[in-house]
């Protein structure tokens, strides 16, 4: 499965449309994502508004350095880095080998800041 999740004060429609693309053209993989208010409705795969509250600014590089991290966890600085990432992870089997997701406490407490991995 593939998480996706822009800023609910600033859709990230640009990123939106890339993974709605990607997913048309992956149909056997399921995707969701939060994709912000007022923005980008995917029509491929599950969305939602909003998940959970954001800080805004810095944070989100941040979070992404800090939950990347862990194993089967994978963060992408830009367009053409995301469908890379996406094709390679989809060619070498690993979406559907579903690796051993990292403890529910722990990353919790990295996204939040409070430990590191």
């Amino acid at each position: 499965m593939i998480f996706a999740s822009a800023g609910h004060r600033a859709p990230f429609n640009r990123l939106m449309r890339v993974l709605d693309g990607w997913s048309r053209a992956n149909p056997g993989i399921e995707l969701f994502a939060q994709v912000g208010e007022g923005g980008y409705v995917p029509r491929n795969f599950r969305s939602t508004t909003l998940i959970f509250g954001e800080d805004v600014g810095s944070v989100q590089v941040a979070l992404a350095q800090r939950v990347s991290a862990y194993p089967g966890l994978f963060t992408a600085l830009g367009e053409t880095d995301l469908v890379e990432l996406l094709d390679g992870l989809r060619d070498k089997g690993t979406m559907a080998a579903a690796p051993k997701a990292p403890d529910r406490r722990q990353l919790i407490a990295a996204i939040v800041g409070e430990a590191a991995p």
